[in-house]
């Protein structure tokens, strides 16, 4: 019984299966292409060369009497034969891979497509009144750079007892006090009043709880509550003597470890840690948070130094960002949508500028395109993209790669390919209406332009319309011109 079992537990083997599937494929393709080389290919080929038949040929080595015979012509068929083969192979791989190139292109275009439109943000589990007799005493927090004001009861004496999952609870049903209403009451007050987004809400949060009660569990423990309260969906997890928050996103977060629980990732936040345990309680209608940024954060303005923009067209503009912003932008994480990891550049892009941006670079730049063509005005903005700033690797500056959001390209002195295409997306859509892809190429990112005026250049076709190719990283390279060494028809498009 004993061998059985080992026989049986050998012979289903993953990679034994695989390896019996490969072989019986493959002798089933190696008739396909013996057929191929020997009844299409080698018939007519044998017309052209004059019937030659390379095993013919022959050297005596020997003499007649005793005739020692070199069979190079054997040889030679036998190599003749292996290159036609591996040619003949050469070509139907490369046509299966391309079939298959294809098909995934069309899976990622249709998945990016399909992009949702960021749902509101959840609601509270429960209706917030908080009483007025309750006595409470104001917390003030500055949160990137905005002073916000949040209400604690007077007298609170909220410490926990440990973390075990007996503990916690008794310290849920402790915060799930009506004294505990004038706090949530608050923050979700200033969500509403900075149009905050989910993670930014995610934030103010840590910021409130770590103000309260330093960068200790109890902090965590209440931005937990909170969050929960808010209608999100959160869990619990302990790892020796640290609490951690885990959140569930409608998206993928990069560089961030994440658990799965019940076929939802949960990404646990300021955390290493590789095992924990991790509290599964959960919440009805609770709602994963989204990492889509539509709409501008209502944050106190503290605008940095003009800096001096100047295309070789001869377009001059004095840019000046919001610092509080940028700071945000810093500790914004990057995610994708579904399982395509190129829509994470249209998070970026879809994210627009705040009006402090608009208010200063757009009357410059709609100056210097007014009475211009289509065509005219975007190669305008293309130039200024391409000229005005400083081209370097990621890698180089930041010691890894890392994509800008529009207002951080205007900032930063140095943009890559990406950065560059994420802002020139925005000015053109923002500026002239026009809709506009982003464009992947192995290792490049670029855009296209669709145009309502009729426009020539190099360009693809994306759901019966056309798009000009605009590349913001090939310097002096007007609209319609494709980067060398880059294929459109190749290229993955991002819809934004």
């Amino acid at each position: 019984m004993g061998l059985l079992q080992e026989f049986k537990t050998f012979a289903l083997k993953g990679n034994v299966v695989d390896m019996a599937v490969g072989v019986i494929i493959g002798g089933a393709f190696g008739k396909i292409v013996t057929s191929l080389v020997n009844d299409v290919i080698m018939p007519p080929l044998g017309m052209l060369i004059g019937k030659v038949n390379f095993t013919d040929l022959a050297l005596n080595l020997g003499s007649e009497a005793e005739p020692v015979m070199w069979k190079y012509g054997a040889f030679l068929q036998q190599v003749f034969d292996f290159l036609i083969v591996a040619l003949c192979i050469f070509f139907l791989i490369k046509g299966i891979n391309r079939l298959s190139d294809l098909t995934k292109k069309k899976e990622a275009e249709e998945a990016a497509a399909a992009q949702p439109a960021p749902a509101p943000a959840p609601e509270p589990i429960a209706p917030v009144e908080p009483k007025e007799e309750i006595p409470y005493k104001p917390c003030a927090v500055s949160f990137y750079g905005t002073m916000v004001s949040v209400g604690f009861p007077t007298n609170e004496t909220f410490k926990l007892a440990g973390l075990s999952e007996k503990q916690l609870a008794k310290s849920w049903k402790q915060l799930a006090n009506e004294a505990y209403d004038i706090t949530l009451s608050n923050v979700l007050a200033i969500r509403k009043n900075l149009a905050l987004c989910d993670w930014g809400y995610v934030e103010l949060l840590q910021a409130v709880s770590e103000k309260k009660y330093g960068k200790t569990n109890e902090a965590v423990f209440m931005q937990a509550y909170l969050l929960s309260q808010s209608g999100y969906k959160i869990r619990m997890a302990t790892d020796d003597n640290r609490l951690y928050l885990l959140v569930a996103t409608q998206h993928n977060m990069l560089g961030i470890s994440y658990f799965i629980l019940d076929n939802t990732k949960f990404y646990a936040l300021n955390c290493d840690s590789k095992e924990l345990s991790i509290c599964k309680a959960s919440f009805d209608q609770e709602k994963s948070l989204s990492l889509q940024l539509r709409q501008e954060q209502k944050l106190d303005t503290e605008m940095t130094a003009p800096r001096k923009l100047t295309s070789k067209y001869g377009v001059t503009a004095q840019v000046a960002v919001n610092k509080n912003m940028i700071d945000f932008f810093n500790d914004y994480p990057s995610a994708y949508i579904g399982n395509d990891i190129m829509t994470r550049w249209a998070v970026y892009a879809n994210t627009p500028l705040d009006k402090s941006i608009k208010t200063t670079l757009y009357p410059t730049l709609k100056k210097s395109i007014e009475g211009l063509s289509e065509r005219d005005a975007v190669n305008k903005i293309l130039n200024f993209v391409q000229t005005a700033f400083v081209y370097e690797y990621d890698d180089k500056i930041w010691g890894s790669d890392r994509a800008f959001f529009a207002a951080e390209t205007l900032h930063y002195p140095y943009a890559d390919c990406e950065d560059r295409s994420i802002l020139f997306s925005r000015l053109v859509r923002d500026i002239l209406g026009l809709d506009v892809v982003l464009l992947y190429y192995p290792g490049h990112l670029a855009t296209a332009v669709a145009f309502t005026q009729d426009v020539n250049g190099d360009y693809l076709t994306y759901k019966n319309r056309k798009y000009i190719i605009c590349d913001p990283t090939y310097i002096g390279a007007p609209l319609g011109r494709t980067m060398p060494g880059m294929n459109n028809q190749e290229a993955q498009v991002i819809v934004l």
